[in-house]
């Protein structure tokens, strides 16, 4: 289980910990569209939870990756969803946002716990839509962003000593991402971490999120970061 997907599980379970509420033996469950995590969920995780709240009763209940949109749909309409459920990130868990299906955590003690790259694919826009379209757009469109650096391990370690960065730079993602993680897991968790350790690097350096880049035909896509003009070294071109 990769890193960013445990933050997304464990967010209201950690929370839960952290806030200090009392419960009387209450039973939690946890729908997931990873049956492979169910040992590691079983054996680990959540022995070490119910050790430190004994009157809270956790179980893990997955469902296949390619039925869990469905079927997680078909449980909130009717009203049998677990506590918690694993969100898959952005548009997904937008719409289920919007739909009155998840809670707003944004103000609960322990959310500082978490860094804002583990939240980032789960966090809503900051009222300032337009502009966030805007940037989007211009990120797009430019020359400078669409054939930017690649913030591989070995480009970033090149950078360590540099006093300029570019304007913008490029995380390379596999373009299904899901279809990756029914094929090869092992391979999707090793995208998720040098991506989640690139987008950690960016905003360290002062770079945001401003788009996704998906073309037709590529095999893989790109998040888009920049930085503010102070900050960077532009390309004419």
């Amino acid at each position: 289980m990769s890193k960013s997907m445990l933050a997304a599980v464990l967010l209201a379970t950690t929370v839960i910990g952290s806030a200090g509420i009392a419960f009387a033996d209450a039973s939690l469950t946890i729908d997931s569209w990873r049956p492979d995590d169910l040992t590691i969920w079983q054996d680990k995780i959540l022995p070490v939870f119910m050790k430190e709240h004994p009157d809270i009763k956790v179980t893990f209940q997955p469902t296949d990756s390619t039925q869990y949109n469905s079927a997680l749909n078909s449980k909130l309409q009717g009203g049998s969803e677990a506590d918690i459920i694993t969100c898959r990130p952005f548009d997904a868990s937008l719409a289920l946002f919007k739909a009155g299906n998840l809670v707003d955590l944004t103000a609960l003690p322990g959310m500082d716990n978490f860094s804002d790259t583990a939240k980032v694919a789960w966090s809503t826009d900051d009222g300032d839509t337009a502009g966030r379209i805007a940037e989007a757009q211009r990120a797009l469109a430019s020359s400078d962003c669409r054939e930017a650096p690649v913030a591989s391990d070995e480009w970033i370690r090149g950078v360590a000593d540099a006093s300029l960065l570019p304007y913008c730079i490029r995380v390379q993602i596999p373009r299904d991402g899901e279809a990756l993680l029914i094929e090869d897991a092992d391979r999707a968790l090793g995208w998720r971490t040098s991506a989640r350790q690139a987008i950690r690097w960016g905003l360290e350096h002062g770079y945001a999120i401003d788009a996704l880049m998906a073309d037709d035909g590529d095999a893989y896509a790109y998040y888009l970061m920049t930085r503010t003009p102070r900050q960077h070294l532009t390309l004419d071109r």
